[in-house]
């Protein structure tokens, strides 16, 4: 019988890679397996095969450690003997599998370092972001405080702007106007803001030009003119709740 001391597993292995590798039989013949695998898996089969009666029996596999052991395995009929379709069959299969452990070995060992470099590069966007957001926190607050003070400088400017309208209305509407010496003097001290015009909080001070305010309003502008208040003024002495104070303001 021929001798074969060929590793099934190796062999497996080796029929799956790109380039050419020899293997031993103990034939003193070196096999190629890779590049042409067809004539290797036919050329070990044979050196198996020690009567040439085209299969391989459970005695002449003893030549062979991984064959005998893989034996039952490869016999897929469960005829006792390998055929050669049966041998090729069976080490495709394992070099198949071979190949298969091996990817997932290196996708999993990818998958690892994508794993580790991902997580890295999200720590380092985490960081990042978060130096973002603070600076931008801080040009926020930085651009809101310098908006407030714009619109507090703005609305103060309105508030004279609408201050100096109204005095500028008030001297119009006032112009040809003349009061006695007392309403004069009660006006003035009706006008806390010196504007010429008696708003309703400041002829609140007094409760008979209060009490007239909105049938005085001649324009409905909320605010009473010198006019406006002398007709406020006179409405309370002609209606006598003053008790006469000003009858005699009036000369009636």
């Amino acid at each position: 019988m021929r001798h074969a001391n060929l590793h099934l597993a190796a062999a497996a292995a080796l029929l799956c890679a790109g380039t050419a590798q020899a293997v031993d039989l103990g034939l003193n013949t070196k096999i190629n397996i890779g590049v042409n695998a067809e004539t290797s898996l036919t050329e070990q089969f044979r050196a198996l095969d020690a009567n040439d009666d085209g299969v391989i029996t459970e005695s002449e596999a003893e030549a062979n450690t991984s064959l005998a052991s893989m034996f039952e395995t490869y016999d897929k009929d469960n005829s006792g003997t390998l055929t050669s379709a049966e041998y090729k069959a069976s080490l495709r299969a394992e070099a198949d599998q071979s190949l298969t452990e091996k990817a997932t070995a290196g996708a999993k060992a990818g998958y690892n370092e994508t794993k580790e470099a991902a997580g890295k590069a999200a720590g380092a966007v985490k960081s990042g972001a978060k130096a973002g957001y603070e600076a931008s926190k801080d040009a926020a607050g930085a651009v809101a405080d310098k908006t407030k003070a714009g619109i507090s400088a703005t609305a103060d400017a309105a508030a004279g702007l609408a201050n100096d309208s109204r005095k500028a209305a008030a001297a119009s509407a006032n112009v040809g106007v003349e009061l006695s010496s007392k309403l004069a003097a009660q006006f003035r001290n009706l006008d806390g803001n010196e504007d010429g015009v008696l708003s309703r909080s400041e002829a609140s001070a007094d409760a008979d030009i209060e009490s007239n305010f909105d049938m005085a309003d001649d324009n409905d502008d909320g605010l009473l003119n010198k006019a406006e208040f002398k007709v406020a003024a006179k409405a309370r002495a002609e209606s006598g709740l003053l008790n006469g104070v000003f009858g005699g303001l009036f000369g009636s």
